[in-house]
């Protein structure tokens, strides 16, 4: 198991700042500890729990933190889903409803017709047609529409503050914001565009949504703890179009103005079309920590020899959170097999070696921007 040998005697300490970068070759979820037990949540996958029938497999988070003496219920202040790939938003709906009062941001999308009537039609199927993503987004949708507590819902817009903690309410003494960088309007428009196709017409034969490339909607998130400021990358692409990706974000505000991040989540597990060369020279610090997941369902793994060189030339502190190397898929087993399993609400799970994450804290204070990296798992140096 991942988490063998961590306890409560891990925890970080109330006036420390941890950001963690989970991987397993697949899926993608962060924790970042942002003081007095206060957690950002940001994406998701289930902690691997062997080649057996369960329904036993944890969001990472919720393990996690459990293993650490942390209340997922009370510690978890904000939960984000940076977009609605597999890979990012498997268990998303499980750490929602642990956790009613944390603060849930994502893409507006979720509110605009279009996508109401996507989720209805994803749901008019039998649960052994749908995909994980689809099952996911489903309960989604329905744990947002079930909450009771107002104001828990904020939409991720260009340069949108979603959360702010004052100074006063911090053992560290810091302001903690958390701004979303995008998506941007078009980006948003041609995403609901994209989601009418995907709705099928009555008595059409019902296929598996597809993942939209380029990721249109993917929330950029900026994470300030004083002179500490955090850059999560999710999968948000550069196409060259103005309005679209990384080229919009660094003409915002906050992109182009703000303090420049010490730790940077590289975007689309080290992939190309993630990359833009002014985040590097006018968001990040020089030589920052960066810190990557492997995507390993390719015939070539993600990142590739060439991402990996690219990242190591840009810094020297870059870190993957699980090896690169070909998955194994639970698709060889017979197809009654994996139906009958799935309409139990169980779920086939291999035991995944590939498991690890990497853990940054800060060290000797906020002002001193210094922090210790740790291993764990199959996680290692990217260089």
């Amino acid at each position: 198991m991942l988490f063998n040998g961590i306890s409560s005697a891990d925890r970080p300490a109330p006036d420390q700042i941890e950001v963690s970068v989970f991987g397993n070759g697949f899926g993608e979820a962060i924790l970042i500890h942002l003081g007095n037990e206060k957690w950002l949540s940001v994406d998701s996958f289930r902690l691997g729990t062997g080649n057996e029938v369960t329904t036993e497999s944890q969001p990472i988070a919720l393990a996690y933190l459990k293993h650490i003496g942390v209340d997922p219920e009370n510690a978890i202040k904000v939960l984000c889903a940076s977009h609605w790939d597999t890979d990012h938003i498997d268990g998303i709906s499980e750490v929602l409803r642990a956790c009613p009062k944390a603060l849930f941001v994502g893409s507006t999308a979720l509110t605009r017709e279009e996508f109401v009537a996507y989720v209805k039609a994803i749901e008019s199927r039998p649960l052994t047609q749908l995909s994980t993503r689809e099952r996911e987004v489903g309960q989604i949708q329905d744990a947002l529409v079930s909450r009771t507590c107002p104001g828990f819902n904020k939409f991720a817009l260009v340069d949108r503050e979603v959360f702010y903690s004052p100074s006063a309410e911090q053992i560290h003494g810091c302001d903690v914001r958390i701004r979303t960088l995008s998506p941007t309007d078009d980006q948003l428009a041609q995403f609901l565009v994209n989601i009418g196709n995907q709705i099928p017409e009555v008595r059409a034969t019902k296929r598996h949504s597809q993942e939209f490339r380029p990721n249109l909607i993917s929330v950029v998130l900026r994470v300030e703890i004083g002179n500490a400021v955090i850059l999560l990358g999710a999968d948000m692409e550069d196409t060259g179009n103005p309005t679209h990706g990384w080229t919009a974000i660094l003409s915002s505000i906050s992109a182009a103005d703000g303090k420049k991040a010490a730790i940077f989540k590289i975007p689309h597990h080290g992939s190309q079309n993630g990359h833009n060369d002014h985040v590097w020279s006018k968001m990040l610090v020089s030589n920052p920590i960066a810190l990557v997941t492997a995507f390993t369902r390719l015939r070539e793994p993600l990142p590739t020899d060439r991402d990996r060189a690219r990242i190591t030339k840009l810094t020297s502190d870059a870190y993957i959170a699980s090896e690169v190397s070909p998955s194994k898929s639970t698709k060889s087993l017979d197809r009654r097999v994996r139906n009958e399993v799935r309409a139990m609400g169980a779920r086939i799970v291999r035991a995944n070696p590939k498991e690890g994450f990497i853990r940054a804290r800060s060290v000797g204070g906020l002002n001193s921007l210094n922090w210790s990296i740790d291993l764990f798992g199959t996680a290692k140096s990217l260089a």
